[in-house]
C-alpha cells in the first residue's frame, strides 16, 4: 500500500531534479484552494518549482470565477506571482481594480506594478485621488515601479495636495521613477519644506531624474560631519545613474566610517559597477572586529552566497 506524504512534508523538501514540476504545482494549487496552504507557502514553492506564470493564471482564473473576497487569497497569490507580459492576469487584475473595497484593490494594484503594465497607468492614476490612503500610496508605487513618464503630470497633481506624509513621500519618489522629467520644477519647492523626510524624498526624486538640484542637496549632506546626514546623503542617490550622482558615491568609499563607506560600494554596485561586489567582500574580509558588520550588512541585501563569496576570494587570489 503506498503511503500519501504530508503537505508539509511535501512543501519542506527540495524536488530532486525538479520532475513533473507542472504536477507538483497542480497538486499545490487544489491543496491552496482547500485552505491547506497559505500564500507565502504557495509562493515560494511555486517560485522553486519555476511554474509561476502558468499558476498565476489559473490563479486569475479562480479569482474571476469567485468574484468576491471568498477568494481574495488567490487573488493575493497572483499579485505575487504575476510576470511580464503575461495578458490575461493583466487583464483579471485590472476588472479588479475597479472593485470598491481596498483588500481587493490593493493585490490588483501591487500586481501590476510588479508586471510593469503600461495599461495599468491611466486607471492607476485615477486611484491617486479615492478617499482610502493605503489605496492612494500603493497606486503611486506601483506607478513609480512601471516607471513611464506618462504618469509624471497626474503624480505631480496628487503630491500637491496629499496631506498624510507617507503617502506625499512615495509620491515624491514615484515622480522620479517614472522618469517624466519634465516635473522637475514641480519637485525643486519640496526641498525646502518643513519635514525632513519629505525634502529628502523630493531629492531622491531630482536625482532620479538627473536633476542638479537633487545632487547638489547630496553634496552638502555627504559633507556634514554627521554620519546619520552622510548615510542619508547616500539614501538620496539611491537608485540615480549618471556621472554626478556616481562621482558623489566613489567619493564616499574615500569616508573614514565604514557604514558610510559600505552603502555607497552597496548603491554603486546596484547601480552597474560590478567590481564593487568584490570591494565589499575584500573590505568585510580585512575589516577587524565590529568595523566588519556594515559590509556584511550590506552583503547580505545583496544575497550574496556562500559559494559566490568564495568564488570572489580565490579570483582576487585570497585563500
Amino acid at each position: 500500500m503506498r503511503l500519501a506524504l504530508p503537505l508539509w512534508f511535501l512543501l519542506s523538501i527540495p524536488s530532486l531534479g525538479r520532475p513533473n514540476t507542472r504536477a507538483e504545482a497542480s497538486k499545490l494549487l487544489t491543496a491552496f484552494s482547500a485552505g491547506q496552504v497559505t500564500v507565502n507557502q504557495l509562493v515560494n514553492r511555486l517560485n522553486f518549482l519555476g511554474e509561476q506564470a502558468w499558476a498565476a493564471g489559473e490563479l486569475a482564473q479562480q479569482w474571476k470565477r469567485g468574484g468576491s473576497r471568498q477568494s481574495l487569497p488567490a487573488l493575493v497569490a497572483v499579485s505575487q506571482l504575476a510576470v511580464v507580459g503575461d495578458e490575461d492576469v493583466e487583464r483579471v487584475l485590472l476588472s479588479a481594480l475597479k472593485a470598491d473595497d481596498p483588500p481587493t484593490r490593493v493585490p490588483a494594484i501591487r500586481g501590476l506594478g510588479k508586471m510593469k503594465s503600461g495599461r495599468a497607468v491611466a486607471p492607476l492614476s485615477g486611484l491617486l485621488g479615492v478617499g482610502n490612503a493605503v489605496v492612494r500610496r500603493e497606486a503611486a508605487k506601483a506607478l513609480g515601479d512601471i516607471g513611464q513618464p506618462k504618469a509624471g503630470p497626474a503624480l505631480a497633481a496628487a503630491v500637491k495636495t496629499e496631506e498624510e506624509l507617507e503617502t506625499k513621500v512615495t509620491m515624491l519618489v514615484a515622480l522620479g521613477r517614472s522618469r517624466d522629467r519634465k516635473q522637475v520644477a514641480v519637485l525643486a519647492p519640496f526641498l525646502t519644506q518643513s519635514s525632513e523626510t519629505t525634502r529628502l524624498a523630493a531629492a531622491q526624486s531630482l536625482c532620479l531624474l538627473g536633476s542638479s538640484h537633487g545632487f547638489d542637496y547630496a553634496r552638502v549632506m555627504l559633507a556634514s560631519k554627521e554620519r546619520g546626514e552622510r548615510l542619508q546623503g547616500l539614501m538620496v542617490l539611491d537608485g540615480s545613474k549618471g556621472k554626478a550622482g556616481e562621482a558623489l558615491l566613489k567619493g564616499a568609499l574615500a569616508d573614514t566610517d565604514h557604514p558610510v563607506r559600505a552603502t555607497a560600494a552597496r548603491i554603486l554596485y546596484e547601480a552597474g559597477d560590478r567590481s564593487k561586489l568584490t570591494w565589499l567582500v575584500l573590505e568585510s574580509r580585512n575589516a577587524v572586529g565590529e568595523n566588519r558588520l556594515p559590509y556584511e550588512d550590506q552583503l547580505e541585501r545583496l544575497h550574496l552566497s556562500g559559494d559566490e563569496r568564495q568564488a570572489i576570494l580565490e579570483r582576487a587570489g585570497v585563500e
